[in-house]
């Protein structure tokens, strides 16, 4: 029987920062994919290679990606698993400060821009370059040395549709300050070969963004594409993304993403093994049971996992909690003789069942405690 270690509090719904948190078959899968994106982006030599470069992290709700990007971030900077000191760094990007940012070493600047919580598209590309400003003054010294406003002004109308572009190189033909547009630029891929490091620039939940606002940020992406010492890390899930941008960009959308996105990475769903481990954790945490309560409850863990579809830790630890409620309604003292009693099959039918159609609260008999996720 496995050990079942309480390293971190699984009835947290909430992004992880330390590789030894993870289930075990998980901390295996997310390694191999943090080792090679690690691997790519060392190697990345903008000498020869004078773009920018985009990777996408890509998983439906709650399968992970926030918690990969955040071993990334550990595995680039050398950070070594110390619960303290995740804590601390985790705290800063839970509340998402705009401007935070990091050196590992000599190679990376870790920066979150998060344009989900901004106004306008104008707005948006305005605070990305405000951004980029704060780094460079921040590590370099010195900043992009131009008017902010009036570059943003003169190449909004391109980045939020107002005028044409072709193929995948923008036209400024039709913009009144073209020629000062394309200087600027000219002015900021000099600036930013001239950097020591790679600038990483983390934008998450790109999939919570209103339909505009994703346009808008792959279309940002796409014209810094020709700026040196920058890498895009894009955590989203395709399957929301690709049906707006086929809307938008018409069948060339595919060709459009294909030409911007340089890697894409799928986050890996859970193991049977670890959807057990997780539950197992769950209970465990909850109730403190031990070793010996831990081997009578694997069975019965067993049977829930094995009749529930669903694959991504956020939802097997909802269901977790619908299991801890369970229990704590149908027993009064003993939590693990109403967990052996639970009859899994019914369970997991009743549980889908409200999930999918869900009864309204005020048709419900007052003596009604069911628990219901919205």
């Amino acid at each position: 029987m496995q050990s079942y270690r309480l390293n971190f509090n699984y009835l947290i719904d909430s992004p992880l920062y330390n590789l030894e948190q993870l289930p075990p078959d998980q901390k295996q899968a997310y390694s191999k994919i943090i080792d090679s994106i690690v691997c790519r982006f060392n190697n990345l030599d903008f000498q020869t290679y004078d773009k920018a470069y985009s990777v996408i992290i890509d998983g439906h709700w709650g399968v992970g990606k926030s918690t990969l990007k955040n071993l990334i971030v550990n595995k680039l900077f050398n950070y070594k698993n110390h619960p303290g000191q995740m804590a601390k760094w985790g705290e800063h990007l839970f509340f998402w400060t705009q401007n935070y940012s990091k050196t590992s070493d000599d190679n990376f600047v870790w920066v979150e821009f998060n344009p989900w919580i901004l106004g306008t598209s104008e707005d948006i590309i305005l605070d990305f370059f405000k951004l980029l400003n704060t780094t460079l003054k921040k590590h370099y010294g010195s900043g992009l040395d131009i008017n902010l406003k009036q570059f943003v002004s003169s190449i909004s109308p391109t980045l939020t549709g107002l005028s044409q572009y072709t193929g995948f190189e923008f036209n400024f033909g039709g913009l009144a300050r073209a020629d000062s547009a394309n200087h600027t630029f000219e002015r900021l891929k000099e600036r930013l070969s001239n950097i020591p490091q790679k600038i990483i620039i983390s934008i998450d939940d790109i999939d919570r963004m209103e339909p505009e606002t994703i346009l808008t940020v792959i279309k940002l992406i796409s014209i810094t594409g020709n700026l040196p010492n920058l890498i895009f890390v894009l955590t989203l899930d395709y399957t929301i993304i690709e049906p707006i941008l086929k809307e938008k960009l018409g069948d060339r959308y595919a060709h459009y993403l294909e030409k911007i996105i340089q890697a894409k990475y799928i986050v890996p769903l859970l193991t049977f093994d670890d959807k057990c481990y997780i539950i197992t954790e769950c209970l465990t945490q909850y109730y403190g049971w031990d070793g010996d309560n831990v081997n009578k409850a694997i069975d019965q863990v067993k049977n829930i996992v094995d009749k529930y579809p669903q694959s991504n830790p956020r939802q097997i630890k909802r269901l977790a909690f619908e299991v801890i409620h369970h229990c704590d309604l149908n027993s009064n003292t003993d939590k693990m003789e109403a967990f052996l009693d639970l009859d899994s099959k019914e369970f997991i039918k009743n549980y889908l069942d409200k999930q999918i159609h869900p009864t309204p609260l005020n048709d419900l008999p007052k003596t009604d405690l069911r628990f219901r996720h919205t």
